[in-house]
């Protein structure tokens, strides 16, 4: 390992030519550029954060790949000052992932993103918000884990105490990537099906029942152990029973077999 460190001590010379090259025909100032391993694979990858009033980008050295995701940049979130007027010290992170904030209106996001499969993917997201009406304010605050494959959401309302929920995260693509655990040997997988429907690929090591719908009346699907197939429509609110306890389900599309969301473009 005394290689992959020694490589990061210092902005690879390769590296350096493509952040001038991007510098110069972007108008761009360098803001920070550092080494860290994004994909996993114990050789850290160099990265760079450059931007103007206007733009911003991340550029990303992966082998032979030179990987750019934009960077948010706007009136609630400005291109830091060029206070040095030149390079900004190279250094070394193990944080495996590059986290950016973005502000809005009431509130804000902040995505933990990373390399999979040869490309940017999104990992993790934080979502905090409030809305302000007569009665008062209330404050949102949502997290999704597409490495974990769970999602959580607190909801406090004005002078009340806050409301919890939790739980599976299901990725959904053209073909079955990565089956979400539910309880027990029991996993769920999701693909789509003709005219927007999603198919449900339930492996049950127990009798379920699975509840998908969003107006009622809505009648609960009885599933055998073994392998089942359900189709449900997109927006339902999916609720599977097993035994007595209640396990709600949201699906997530990607894009083609991507095993993970793309991270979202700039607003």
């Amino acid at each position: 390992m005394i290689g992959p460190v020694l490589l990061a001590l210092a902005a690879p010379p390769a590296f350096v030519q493509a952040v001038e090259k991007k510098l110069a025909s972007t108008h761009m100032h360098l803001v920070d550029w550092w080494a860290d391993d994004l994909d996993g694979d114990r050789m850290p990858e160099s990265i760079a954060l450059m931007c103007n009033d206007d733009s911003g980008s991340y550029v990303v050295q992966h082998g032979t790949q030179l990987l750019e995701m934009p960077a948010p940049i706007d009136g609630r979130n400005p291109c830091p000052d060029d206070v040095t007027h030149g390079p900004p010290a190279w250094h070394v992170e193990h944080a495996a992932a590059i986290t950016y904030h973005f502000n809005v209106h009431h509130g804000g996001m902040q995505y933990v993103v990373a390399i999979r499969d040869g490309r940017f993917a999104l990992l993790r997201e934080h979502d905090d918000s409030i809305d302000v009406d007569s009665s008062g304010t209330t404050r949102e605050v949502d997290d999704v884990d597409y490495e974990a494959l769970t999602w959580t959401s607190v909801v406090t309302p004005p002078h009340s105490q806050p409301t919890r929920s939790s739980g599976p995260m299901v990725i959904m693509t053209d073909h079955v990537r990565r089956p979400t655990k539910l309880v027990g040997a029991t996993t769920i997988a999701a693909t789509r099906g003709a005219d927007d429907a999603i198919t449900l690929h339930v492996h049950a090591d127990r009798v379920l029942s699975v509840r998908a719908c969003t107006a009622e009346p809505c009648t609960p699907t009885r599933v055998a152990k073994g392998d089942s197939d359900l189709t449900t429509a997109p927006g339902d609110d999916i609720a599977i029973t097993a035994g007595g306890t209640t396990i709600h389900v949201h699906v997530q599309s990607v894009d083609g077999d991507q095993s993970y969301p793309t991270p979202p473009p700039p607003m």
